[in-house]
């Protein structure tokens, strides 16, 4: 693999919009939906899946512009009007239901995040990586907060469950979770509430709760 390549800081505010027009959204797994909130999780994009007239599936343009992994390039699930669109313009295909929720699986496996715009419904769901994503190069390379929006949810874990085993580490792209003294460290302030920590919880220690009802929520493991 070559040297990692990078978005520069002109790129990503260029696609990122100027800190008024966000254009992407993490999204929790396998939590409700609250008005207002383009908050999925895999069921209810299991259900949408399920309800598009249309599916195309995608590459990645930013895992094939910087070429920094070997995550899947598949990544990208196009809906409805918008798998028209991106099928003929020739980069997508059409895909049936299995075949887009078996990608999607795959990627999430991959421990990448679930990011869509913010229409309603959605009509564009990525799984993104944070070594090649031009939203994650704004945060973790240039601070620009607003390249990507953090969910309503922040993991809180139950100490007498939690084993120690360091899983939900390497799950973390947002540097909330590490090991310190051989210990498992939470910073709250960097948690944006994907849910990958969570789902790969052995021990079902993990759980995800609503940063909005709970003022001066302390999480500390």
């Amino acid at each position: 693999m070559p040297d990692k390549k990078t978005w520069t800081i002109e790129q990503v505010k260029q696609m990122a919009g100027t800190g008024e027009e966000v254009t992407g959204k993490v999204i929790p797994v396998q939590q409700e939906i609250r008005a207002g909130q383009r908050i999925l999780n895999f069921w209810y994009v299991e259900d949408l899946l399920k309800k598009s007239k249309k599916i195309a599936v995608g590459e990645c343009d930013c895992r094939k512009t910087m070429n920094n992994c070997d995550h899947t390039l598949e990544g990208c699930l196009f809906l409805n009007s918008w798998a028209d669109n991106a099928i003929e313009k020739g980069f997508a295909k059409e895909s049936s239901f299995d075949e887009a929720l078996s990608i999607l699986k795959k990627t999430y496996e991959e421990g990448l995040v679930l990011t869509a715009g913010l229409e309603d419904p959605p009509v564009k769901i990525c799984s993104c990586c944070d070594c090649c994503c031009f939203m994650f190069a704004g945060i973790q390379q240039y601070g620009l907060d607003y390249a990507l929006v953090n969910s309503d949810f922040i993991a809180r874990v139950d100490r007498e469950k939690c084993s120690e085993c360091m899983t939900c580490i390497s799950r973390c792209r947002f540097g909330a979770i590490q090991e310190v003294d051989s210990e498992v460290a939470y910073d709250q302030e960097k948690c944006f509430g994907c849910g990958l920590c969570r789902e790969a919880c052995t021990q079902d220690a993990i759980s995800l709760l609503d940063r909005n009802e709970i003022p001066g929520l302390k999480n500390e493991w």
